[in-house]
């Protein structure tokens, strides 16, 4: 295992080195002068000179990108232009409401995944158990961002139950109770998106579990029908939906862009929106840097986490 964990660990860095290097080409294929079009229309030829000597814009395409990873090897990652302040201390700010945003929807999705995928295959022959299969499905069919927009017009506009957007009350003095009403309707949409696949897969592989011999054994010993699901079926489910768990983490961190700029909620998403907008290249730089690297360490702790829980994937 500790073989297995170092090596997962050292082929990271490869990845990482990959992510860079395609981060800095596609941004190398923005239309025009990157100086000109960060600085805008009406910025000074003085201005724009100093901007392209200061991002080495000038060298050749290998220089610039070895010099880009050098600053980024010290944390170093510009200064924003559009907001005039360091690109580092801006995304480490947003990331933390994106944190908080996809924590909360992952664990909706987890919750009501588990339930649906659960129900759905012990319910297989029943109406209960097709209607819990038919909300998954449909599920998966809505987009979130539209299923965020339905969420406003009913919640907040028609009945006003939870405010439109943003993280907190104007007047910063709601606390975590108002943290939470503005957390829960970008968390419902972005969570029941990535619910309903893992409710899919959770039924399929449980439904596959359920005819094993193991199980007729458990119930032929006396073992009653919920603790024959739970404790047998569902316990041997959990190693195979783990990559798939990793796969629907990383969806909710990438679906915060989209939900984020529906509800106006302050985190990576929407800076990098700001950002596209502004043509403000670090800054889009920083904020995809830090959402491609969550999701390679959220992948690799979903990896080693599935080797720990199935023993026969070490052999």
């Amino acid at each position: 295992m500790k073989l297995y964990l170092l090596k997962r660990i050292v082929l990271l860095g490869p990845v990482l080195a990959g992510v860079t290097f395609l981060l800095f080409a596609l941004m190398e294929l923005v239309p025009g002068d990157a100086a000109e079009a960060m600085l805008g229309p009406y910025a000074t030829s003085d201005n724009v000179q100093r901007l392209r000597s200061s991002m080495n814009l000038e060298a050749p395409f290998p220089e610039r990108y070895l010099f880009w990873i050098q600053n980024l090897v010290r944390l170093d990652l510009g200064e924003a232009y559009s907001i005039g302040r360091p690109v580092r201390d801006e995304v480490l700010e947003r990331y933390s409401a994106t944190l908080i945003l996809a924590g909360a929807a992952f664990a909706v999705a987890l919750v009501v995944g588990v339930v649906c995928g659960v129900c759905a295959a012990a319910w297989k022959d029943r109406t209960i158990g097709r209607l819990f299969s038919l909300v998954s499905i449909l599920g998966i069919s809505i987009p979130s961002f539209w299923l965020g927009l339905m969420f406003i017009s009913l919640f907040s506009v028609a009945l006003g139950w939870f405010p439109s957007g943003g993280i907190g009350a104007i007047q910063g003095k709601g606390g975590a109770g108002d943290l939470l009403a503005h957390l829960f309707l970008p968390a419902m949409a972005l969570g029941i998106v990535s619910s309903s696949v893992i409710a899919q897969f959770i039924r399929s592989a449980m439904l596959e579990v359920l005819v094993s011999g193991y199980i007729r054994t458990a119930r032929a010993k006396g073992v009653e029908g919920f603790q024959v699901l739970m404790s047998h079926a569902f316990r041997n489910v959990i190693p195979s939906i783990l990559p798939l768990l990793g796969l629907q983490a990383g969806y909710v961190i990438g679906g915060a862009v989209y939900i984020e700029t529906v509800f106006q909620w302050p985190g990576v998403g929407r800076m990098l929106v700001q950002a596209i907008q502004s043509r403000d290249i670090l800054l889009v730089q920083g904020g995809v840097l830090i959402l491609g690297t969550s999701y390679l360490i959220i992948n690799l702790i979903t990896d080693v986490l599935q080797h720990v829980l199935d023993p026969r994937l070490s052999k």
